[in-house]
C-alpha cells in the first residue's frame, strides 16, 4: 500500500484536473451581494456568507450537497506533545477576480494567516 503526505496528495489529485482546464467560462455567473457571494454554474450553485464563514453548496436542482465552514481548519502539536489545537483565525480579505474567489484568514492558531483561492467553472470548481 502506498502512503502519501497532504502534499503529495493534493498534486496527484489536483495534476490532471489543473492539466485538463484552461480558461473560464462565461456560463458561470458570481454575484458579490456584500456580505454574501453566490455563485451559479451549470451543475452548482455555491453561496458563502463573509460574516458567519458560512457556506452551502447546492445541485442544479437546488438540492443540499452539503454546507459549513469555508475556513479549513489547520491542526497545530508542539514538538514532542500530544495535544493538538485548531483556532479559527478572523477573516481578513474576500476578493472576486472573474470567476475566482480569494479569501485570507488572520490569526488562525493565535498568529499564522492561510490563504485559499477557489475557482468555478461550469461542471465544477478546485
Amino acid at each position: 500500500m502506498f502512503t502519501w503526505n497532504r502534499r503529495e496528495f493534493f498534486y496527484l489529485s489536483a495534476s490532471p484536473l489543473l492539466a485538463a482546464r484552461t480558461g473560464t467560462s462565461a456560463a458561470v455567473k458570481v454575484t458579490d451581494a456584500g456580505d454574501t457571494i453566490r455563485v451559479e454554474a451549470a451543475k452548482y450553485v455555491f453561496e458563502w456568507t463573509r460574516a458567519s464563514d458560512a457556506l452551502k453548496l447546492s445541485d442544479s436542482r437546488g438540492r443540499v450537497i452539503t454546507n459549513g465552514k469555508l475556513q479549513p481548519a489547520v491542526l497545530v502539536q508542539t514538538l514532542g506533545g500530544t495535544a493538538r489545537k485548531a483556532t479559527s483565525g478572523k477573516l481578513a480579505e474576500a476578493r472576486i477576480n472573474g470567476t475566482r474567489l480569494d479569501v485570507r484568514y488572520d490569526g488562525v492558531n493565535g498568529w499564522s494567516r492561510i490563504a485559499l483561492a477557489l475557482v468555478f467553472e461550469d461542471e465544477d470548481f478546485w
